[in-house]
């Protein structure tokens, strides 16, 4: 098997990273922690960063030991980090979420997994590329700031992910509810049809689905290749050119980007 390429960058220079990866025995796990205000997290006193690390950290080893399904040791590992924390906060009251993108080679196939906004690309061979993902949380925060920009939109929003997160009729995500995983997109294919796979958070998928710095076949080719630092530096360049644009939307100028690219050969 290839190496396996991985670049997590914080917002600003000065800022925490609240993504997290994890690489290493032919699985690779993308984090995104939600960096909502501490307010919104009051029942807990672990940060964001701590939060999205241990996901990260305790998906890969359970993948790794490959005695779990994707989705079952996705479950399992939001029961552990729960526990983890659970005696010392009161998790129901306010704590840290995340978004995960995960996959998993095991002989000849390689499974899956996302749940909530992180992207999986899978490039086939001929080198057409398939973005997986879920786009409840895109809707919930395009309803929400409706007719809405600025600072108001960016209170709807947080006021829709509390409301919505992890409903049936909202979206789902890592946070302290096992049920959750059994949400996520996930699947199976053969190694033999397939010469790469793309991991990132939001904040890399910016690249092809906000920015228009890459096209996603130019993102996943260009991050197979291992130019992963030419990507994120494009997408820098881009937010801040765009900077007055995002922020009358509401989003991020800046947000935290992860990718983890694996060519795979046969």
């Amino acid at each position: 098997m290839s190496r396996t390429f991985s670049l997590t960058v914080p917002a600003t220079a000065d800022a925490r990273n609240e993504d997290a990866v994890v690489v290493g025995d032919g699985v690779a796990v993308v984090v995104d922690g939600a960096g909502i205000p501490a307010e919104l997290r009051a029942g807990c006193q672990h940060s964001v960063e701590w939060f999205a690390r241990c996901v990260a950290q305790t998906f890969h080893a359970l993948l790794v030991a490959r005695t779990h399904t994707m989705v079952d040791a996705l479950a399992e590992t939001i029961a552990r980090v729960r526990d983890s924390h659970e005696g010392a906060c009161d998790v129901a009251a306010g704590s840290p979420s995340a978004t995960v993108a995960a996959w998993r080679t095991t002989g000849g196939r390689l499974e899956y997994l996302v749940l909530c906004d992180a992207s999986l690309i899978l490039v086939d061979r001929h080198d057409r590329s398939a973005e997986f993902t879920d786009r409840r949380l895109q809707r919930v925060l395009e309803t929400a700031a409706a007719e809405l920009s600025g600072d108001a939109a960016r209170v709807a929003q947080r006021q829709a992910v509390e409301a919505n997160r992890n409903r049936p009729d909202g979206f789902w995500c890592v946070h302290h509810d096992p049920v959750a995983a059994q949400h996520a997109v996930h699947g199976e294919v053969a190694i033999e049809d397939y010469s790469g796979v793309v991991a990132c958070s939001d904040g890399g998928a910016r690249a092809y689905e906000l920015l228009g710095t890459h096209t996603l076949d130019q993102c996943a080719h260009q991050s197979l290749g291992g130019a992963l630092q030419s990507v994120a530096d494009s997408i820098r360049s881009a937010e801040t050119r765009e900077a007055a644009r995002l922020d009358a939307r509401g989003l991020k100028v800046h947000d935290d980007l992860t990718i983890a690219a694996l060519p795979l050969s046969v």
